[in-house]
C-alpha cells in the first residue's frame, strides 16, 4: 500500500529558514541535511561559481553598452585596430580633383571598430544569457538527486520511494513497504522542494561577495591614491627639485601649520594683501585653510599689536604699512609710527569692511575681525526669523500631556512625543516578501479559475478563505507571466540587499528602553488621549481609580462574576451552540451565514480607558475592543445590511466634506445686513449610553421595512425586518466585558465597541428627527447631524431661537447647545459670518478648526514609514484643507501652519516644497464634486500584501506588472478583466511605539495588581488576634 509523503510547507520548513538566514556559502551548505551533502554540495558550489561569473560578465556587458552609446571603444579594440600611420605627399593631394571625395582610412578604421564592438557585445550577451539560464538550474535534476538519495536509504529498510507526475501540478511522492525512520522522511520532505529557495540564496550570496570584493578594491584604490599624494608631498611638488629645496619647502609648510594654530589675531593691524583674501572668507574653516604670508608675524607687545588696555579698536593705515614693509629691514617689519594709528568707530569699521559682509547674514561674518560665540551667532540668526518660524520654535515642545503628579524627564518626554504610530527602524526581511509572492500567485490563480463565475452578489468583505484548498495551476501563459514577475521581484530584492548591506541600522530602541524603564520605575502609564490630542502620562493608581469609578455605576454595569470562574452560559461551547440555533432561525444567505459561522471567535473583551485631558479635572473614557467576541461577525453583517438607510436621511452627515457640500448651498444665499441669523452647535450627551437598545432595534427594523432596503440591495435572500430586529437584539444582549479580574455586563445603552453601533445610533436618532415638525420650520435655514454633533442655522431673535431649541429633542437624549451670530465650530470646521462691506450683506465662510490643545504630533520624518505613505498623508491633509476652507486666504493660513508643524517634526524643506504642489486651491470644486463610486469586484486591483519593511523601497510594482502582462497579453480576448487591473502594494504597519506602550502599560498594571495583593495580605496578617504586632 502506497502512502503519500506530505512535503513540509515553506513557512514551516526549518531547512528553508536556515537557508534564508545564511550569510555565507559555508552557512548555506551547513543547512543541507547530512545525507544529501555529497549529492547537492557540488551542484550548489557550481551555481555559486556561475553566479559570480555572471555578475562579472554583466559588468563587462554594461561597459560595452556604455562604449556603444558614447561612441568610444574599449582598450582591447583600440589595441587590435590602431589608427592608420599611412601618409601622402602634399603635391599628390593638391593635384586631386576633389580633395573632399578622397577616401579616408580613418573611416575604415572606425567602421571596423564598430563591427568588432557590436560583435563583441553580441557574443558577451549570448554568454550572459547562457549563464542566467544555467544559474536558474534544473529543478528536475535537483529532485532526481534528492530522490536517488532517499531511495538508497529506503532500500536498507526494504521500502520503496516512487514519484508520480501529474500534468500542471507539482510531482507527488509515495512510499511503500516497511515503515521508514521518521528522520528519513522528514529530511526528504524538507529538501526536495527547496530548489528555488537554495538557488535564490546562492545567487544573493554571490552578489554579496562580489559587492564586498568591489568595495575592497575601491578602498585599496583610494588608499593607493592617498599614499601617492603623501609620498609626493602634494600635487604641486616637482620631482626634479633638489633635496635642499624639498627640505626648505617642507620647513615652510610646517611653519605655516604652526602659525595657523596661534590665537593672536592682531586686531586692527593687518597686511593689506592678506586683508583682501581673509576678510571675505565665509566661514572659520575657510579662514583656517587660507594661505598665510610667506613671512612669519613678529612677536609684539599688546600695545604694538593694536590691542590697547583701554579696549579701543585701532589699525594701521594700509598704505603706511605697505611703505614700512618696503623701507625697513627684516621680513615682516611694520611701521611703528603713532601717526598711523587712529581710534576706530563702529561707522568707520563698517565702512572699511568688504562689501560681501552682511551684518544680518551669519555666514559672511569676518572671523579675522570678530570672534563671535555660538550663542551670539544663534541670537543674530533668531533675530532674522519670520513670525511663523518664531512661533513654531516657541511651540516646539515635546507635546506630552502630564498628570499634575507626574514630573517627566525631558528626554523621556521627547521619546513619548514621537507619536503613537511611530515605527521603529527594522532590518530587511525577505521572508515577508516571500509570503507576499505566494499570496500574489494564489490571488492570480483564483482570479483565473473563477473568471467565468464572477457575480455582483459576491461580497469580498465577507469572503472566507479555505484553509484546505489551494487553486491549481492556471493557463501556461498565466504561469509564465507569474514566473517572469517573480524573477523581477528577485532582481529587486538582490539589488536592495546589496545596497543596504553596509547601511548602519539604528534600532531606536535605546531611548525607548529608557522611557519604558522610567514608566515602570515610577508606576506610570502612557496612552493616547480622547479627541486624539496627543500622548498623556499618568500614575497607574489614578488610572485604576478612574476605571473603578466607571464600572461602579450600577445603573449601567452589572457584575457577573470572576473571570477565572465564568458562568456556564458564557462558555465557548454554550455560546457557539446558541449562535448556531440563531443562524438557523435567521436563515441568511449562504455567504453571510458562512462568514458568521467560520469567522466568529469567542474572546471576552477587556475594558480599558483613555484620558479626557480636555476635561478639568481629567476623566476617563471607556473603550471595549469587541473585535473577537461572539457578536462581532453578526454586528458586521448588521452594519452592512442597515448602512444604506443613512442615505434616506439627507441631514445625517457622513463626513466633514458632506457638511461643506451642504453648506455651500446655504452660502450661495447671502443674508441681508438686517437679518438676525444664528449659528448653533449641539452636543448629545452620552449618546450611545442613553439609547434604549429595544427601542433602537424596533426603530431600525421599522425603517428597514419602510424604505424596502432588502429589495433595493437586490440580495438573493434578503432578511425580513423581524430578522433585523432579532440580530440587533442578539448583539445588544451579549455585551459582556472583563476588567480587573471581574466580568461585567452593560445593562444600559448600545453595546460599546461593536461595529454596528454608529449606524444603529444614527438611524435611531434620524427616525426621531424625521417626526419632528420643527425641522420643516420656515426660520430653520439649515440642519445637519454627525452622530452626536448637531449644527443648525436659525433666522430670528435670540428669544425665538431659545424657544425653537427647546423643541428640538431626540427622545430621552439630552442636548447641550451653544450659539453665536459670528462664529461657531462643528467637527473640524469653523463656520463664520462676516459683513461684506461692498454689498452690505452678511456672508457665510468656513475654515479649518484646530482644537486649542492639539499638539500636532504628526508622524515624524524619522519614522520607518515608507516615503509614499508620508507623501500620501501630506496630500490628504492638503486636500482636506482645500475642501474645508471657503476662501483662499484661509487655505493659505492652514497650509502655512501645516508646513511649519511638519518642519518641526523633521520633514526636509526641499521634500515639502515638492509635496505641497500635490493639491492647490484651484482644485476645490473638483474635490467637492468628486465622490468615490462603488467598485465592482472585477475592478479590484492585484495586490502585493506585506508589512512595512526597507526591502519594499526597491520593489517597483510597475516593472513587475509589465513582466507579467507581457505574457498574459498573449491570451488576448481570453484574458479576464480581473487580471487586467493595476498591481499595487498593500502594506500593513509593523511594530510601532503604540504597540510597545501597550505592553508597557500591561506590565505596569500587573505590577499594580501584585502590589495591591501584597498590601492586602500584609494588612490582613497585621490584624488584631493574629499574633502579629
Amino acid at each position: 500500500m502506497e502512502r503519500k509523503i506530505a512535503l513540509v510547507p515553506l513557512h514551516k520548513n526549518a531547512v528553508a529558514k536556515a537557508v534564508q538566514a545564511a550569510y555565507s556559502l559555508q552557512d548555506l551548505l551547513k543547512a543541507v541535511p547530512e545525507v544529501y551533502k555529497s549529492a547537492l554540495h557540488p551542484h550548489l558550489k557550481r551555481i555559486h561559481n556561475l553566479a559570480s561569473k555572471e555578475l562579472s560578465l554583466r559588468q563587462t556587458v554594461e561597459e560595452l553598452q556604455r562604449h556603444q552609446s558614447a561612441g568610444t571603444y574599449p582598450t582591447f579594440i583600440l589595441n587590435a585596430i590602431r589608427d592608420p600611420a599611412l601618409q601622402f605627399v602634399k603635391p599628390f593631394l593638391d593635384d586631386l580633383p576633389n580633395h573632399a571625395d578622397f577616401p579616408s582610412l580613418q573611416v575604415d578604421v572606425t567602421n571596423a571598430r564598430n563591427v568588432m564592438l557590436d560583435h563583441s557585445l553580441l557574443l558577451k550577451q549570448k554568454e550572459l544569457d547562457y549563464l542566467e539560464s544555467a544559474i536558474i538550474g534544473d529543478s528536475d535534476g535537483w529532485r532526481n538527486a534528492c530522490l536517488s538519495v532517499v531511495q538508497e536509504q529506503a532500500a536498507f529498510v526494504k521500502a520503496t520511494i516512487s514519484e508520480h507526475l501529474v500534468e500542471d501540478r507539482e510531482p507527488e511522492f509515495y512510499w511503500s513497504g516497511r515503515a521508514m525512520p521518521g528522520q528519513i522522511l522528514t529530511d526528504f520532505s524538507s529538501i526536495v522542494g527547496l530548489h528555488d529557495v537554495f538557488i535564490t540564496q546562492v545567487v544573493y550570496l554571490a552578489k554579496l561577495a562580489e559587492a564586498s570584493r568591489t568595495s575592497l578594491l575601491e578602498r585599496k584604490q583610494d588608499a593607493k591614491i592617498l599614499a601617492d599624494v603623501e609620498m609626493t608631498d602634494g600635487a604641486g611638488t616637482s620631482s626634479h627639485q633638489s633635496m635642499e629645496q624639498l627640505v626648505a619647502d617642507k620647513v615652510k609648510t610646517e611653519l605655516r601649520k604652526a602659525l595657523s594654530k596661534r590665537k593672536h589675531h592682531f586686531l586692527g593691524i593687518c597686511d593689506a594683501e592678506k586683508r583682501v583674501s581673509d576678510i571675505t572668507t565665509s566661514s572659520r574653516k575657510r579662514f583656517r585653510q587660507s594661505s598665510l604670508p610667506s613671512v612669519p608675524w613678529q612677536i609684539r607687545t599688546p600695545e604694538e599689536s593694536g590691542f590697547e588696555t583701554r579696549k579701543t579698536f585701532e589699525r594701521s593705515d594700509p598704505t603706511t604699512v605697505t611703505k614700512g614693509l618696503e623701507t625697513q629691514e627684516g621680513p615682516g617689519a611694520f611701521s611703528e609710527s603713532k601717526s598711523c594709528r587712529e581710534e576706530m568707530t563702529v561707522t568707520s569699521f563698517l565702512a572699511s569692511c568688504p562689501k560681501g559682509w552682511k551684518p544680518w547674514k551669519l555666514a559672511s561674518y569676518p572671523d579675522l575681525y570678530l570672534d563671535l560665540s555660538n550663542q551670539c551667532r544663534a541670537k543674530i540668526a533668531y533675530s532674522q526669523l519670520k513670525v511663523w518660524e518664531a512661533l513654531t520654535l516657541r511651540d516646539a515642545q515635546p507635546g506630552v500631556f502630564k498628570h499634575p503628579s507626574i514630573h517627566l524627564p525631558r528626554d523621556v518626554e521627547y521619546t513619548l512625543a514621537l507619536n503613537n504610530k511611530f515605527i521603529l527602524p527594522r532590518p530587511i526581511d525577505t521572508k515577508d516578501l516571500q509570503s507576499a509572492k505566494e499570496q500574489l500567485v494564489r490571488q492570480v490563480r483564483l482570479k483565473w479559475h473563477f473568471r467565468d463565475r464572477s457575480s455582483p452578489m459576491f461580497l469580498p468583505q465577507f469572503h472566507v478563505k479555505s484553509s484546505t484548498w489551494d487553486p491549481p495551476c492556471a493557463h501556461h501563459l498565466i504561469e509564465r507571466g507569474l514566473s517572469a514577475a517573480m524573477q523581477v521581484i528577485d532582481v529587486h530584492v538582490r539589488r536592495g540587499l546589496v545596497d543596504t548591506q553596509h547601511r548602519a541600522l539604528t534600532s531606536g530602541l535605546t531611548n525607548w528602553r529608557k522611557a519604558r524603564q522610567w514608566l515602570l520605575d515610577n508606576s506610570s502609564m502612557a496612552k493616547i488621549t480622547d479627541k486624539n490630542l496627543g500622548i498623556a502620562v499618568f500614575p497607574t493608581s489614578w488610572y485604576m481609580e478612574g476605571m473603578q469609578m466607571l464600572v461602579s455605576d450600577k445603573s449601567t454595569y452589572k457584575v457577573i462574576g470572576p473571570v477565572d470562574q465564568p458562568p456556564k452560559y458564557l462558555s465557548e461551547s454554550h455560546q457557539c451552540r446558541l449562535l448556531k440555533d440563531r443562524l438557523h432561525h435567521w436563515d441568511l444567505e449562504p455567504q453571510l451565514e458562512k462568514f458568521i459561522r467560520y469567522k466568529t471567535r469567542v474572546q471576552l473583551p477587556r475594558l480599558h480607558g483613555i484620558p479626557k485631558v480636555h476635561k478639568e479635572p481629567w476623566k476617563m473614557r471607556p473603550i471595549v475592543p469587541s473585535h473577537s467576541w461572539i457578536t462581532t461577525c453578526v454586528s458586521q453583517v448588521v452594519d452592512f445590511l442597515c448602512r444604506p438607510l443613512l442615505a434616506k436621511y439627507p441631514w445625517v452627515l457622513i463626513s466633514s466634506k458632506d457638511f461643506i457640500v451642504q453648506l455651500e448651498k446655504v452660502r450661495s444665499k447671502p443674508s441681508s445686513a438686517t437679518d438676525d441669523v444664528w449659528l448653533v452647535s449641539g452636543d448629545v450627551e452620552a449618546f450611545y449610553t442613553n439609547i434604549p437598545p429595544s427601542d433602537c432595534a424596533f426603530s431600525v427594523a421599522e425603517a428597514y421595512g419602510k424604505w424596502n432596503i432588502a429589495a433595493e440591495q437586490g440580495r438573493p435572500h434578503p432578511p425580513s425586518p423581524e430578522i433585523i430586529a432579532s440580530m440587533i437584539g442578539y448583539v445588544m444582549d451579549k455585551n459582556f466585558f472583563a476588567f480587573d479580574g471581574t466580568i461585567y455586563k452593560q445593562t444600559r445603552g448600545l453595546a460599546m465597541g461593536t461595529p454596528a453601533a454608529p449606524v444603529l445610533a444614527n438611524v435611531y436618532a434620524a427616525s426621531i428627527e424625521e417626526q419632528l415638525p420643527i425641522l420643516k420650520h420656515a426660520r430653520l435655514l439649515y440642519y445637519g447631524r454627525y452622530l452626536d454633533d448637531i449644527f443648525l442655522m436659525y433666522k430670528g431673535s435670540e428669544e425665538e431661537l431659545k424657544s425653537f431649541l427647546a423643541q428640538v429633542k431626540l427622545g430621552s437624549l439630552t442636548i447641550s447647545w451653544s450659539y453665536s451670530q459670528t462664529t461657531e465650530h462643528f467637527l473640524d470646521v469653523e463656520v463664520l459670518r462676516y459683513k461684506n462691506t461692498s454689498m452690505e450683506v452678511w456672508t457665510l465662510a468656513t475654515k479649518l478648526f484646530v482644537k486649542p490643545m492639539n499638539r500636532h504630533l504628526y508622524i515624524p520624518w524619522s519614522s520607518a514609514h515608507p516615503q509614499h505613505v508620508k507623501k500620501a498623508f501630506v496630500k490628504a491633509e492638503l486636500t482636506r484643507f482645500v475642501i474645508l476652507c471657503s476662501e483662499m486666504w484661509y487655505f493659505a493660513d492652514a497650509r502655512r501652519a501645516f508646513y511649519s508643524n511638519l518642519r518641526r517634526r523633521g520633514y526636509p524643506s526641499r521634500t515639502l516644497d515638492v509635496w505641497f504642489t500635490q493639491a492647490s486651491y484651484s482644485q476645490r470644486m473638483a474635490f467637492l464634486t468628486t465622490f468615490q463610486a462603488e467598485s465592482h469586484v472585477d475592478d479590484m486591483p492585484l495586490m502585493l500584501r506585506g508589512e512595512y519593511n526597507p526591502i519594499w523601497e526597491y520593489i517597483n510594482v510597475d516593472e513587475i506588472s509589465k513582466a507579467a502582462q507581457k505574457e498574459w497579453s498573449k491570451l488576448k480576448d481570453q484574458l479576464p478583466r480581473t487580471l487586467q487591473q493595476k498591481l499595487i502594494r498593500s502594506l500593513r504597519k509593523s511594530t510601532c511605539l503604540g504597540d510597545l506602550l501597550n505592553v508597557s502599560n500591561l506590565t505596569a498594571l500587573e505590577q499594580y495588581y501584585s502590589e495591591t495583593r501584597n498590601n492586602s495580605a500584609a494588612s490582613e496578617s497585621a490584624m488584631p488576634g493574629t499574633g502579629l504586632s
